[in-house]
């Protein structure tokens, strides 16, 4: 058998502590060429709105760096907040109850 197949010890695998883990591949952004019209209106391309769920009358947020505009669909940015704080309060407890309630113990009444 030729030299370097299975049959010869392999190098350790040594794990560098200092190298990140591996990330998924995100996918590739869609490009699509858009023209400013009258009043400063950019067409959004009618595939990717459907692929965003984005429909006429449909709120967006901008964000600006100074460089790149990115887009953002109101109902997509909600849903971002709304699993940022997912665990925050225990599922099945009110927070508007537990403030109330604790309020309530600070001025003194009872429930």
């Amino acid at each position: 058998m030729p030299k370097g197949f299975a049959e010869e010890s392999q190098a350790e695998f040594v794990k560098d502590s200092a190298q990140p883990p591996l990330q998924p591949r995100r996918p590739q952004p869609q490009c699509f060429r858009a023209t400013v019209g009258p009043g400063g209106r950019i067409v959004i391309p009618a595939d990717i709105r459907r692929q965003l769920a984005i429909k006429e009358g449909d709120a967006l947020v901008g964000a600006f760096d100074g460089k790149d505009v990115k887009l953002v669909s109101l109902a997509e940015l909600i849903r971002q907040a709304q699993d940022a704080f997912k665990g925050v309060h225990p599922e099945g407890v009110s927070a508007v109850d537990e403030f109330l309630k604790e309020r309530r113990a600070m001025w003194g009444e009872e429930d």
